[in-house]
């Protein structure tokens, strides 16, 4: 089993006070996994969604390679740390990525 580490830096729109970063960033990794792109894209926040637009973000996950999304689907994350900004608007997450 490959395991790889990545430290993601996101910026996540809170639709409700209640999501934490965490819940959030499942949510999104659980629905892109399904393909459920819709509801992943409107978790991006704001900024992201000024860098992609809502029908090209759709458009980018369809076109993957059976492959990609063969991957995908055989993967598995885990949470190691979350950091949020002082004025909670950033958050950075250390999240394993494991693939068989």
């Amino acid at each position: 089993m490959r395991v790889k580490i990545l430290t993601l830096f996101l910026v996540f729109f809170f639709i409700f006070s209640c999501n934490s970063p965490k819940s959030v960033l499942l949510n999104y990794l659980n629905y892109t996994k399904n393909n459920n792109f819709k509801k992943a894209y409107f978790l991006l926040s704001e900024n992201d969604k000024n860098i992609i637009c809502y029908n090209d973000f759709i458009q980018y996950e369809e076109e993957k390679s059976p492959f990609d999304k063969l991957l995908k689907k055989n993967t598995f994350y885990k949470i190691k740390n979350i950091t949020l900004s002082e004025a909670k608007q950033n958050t950075k997450i250390r999240v394993a990525i494991y693939q068989p």
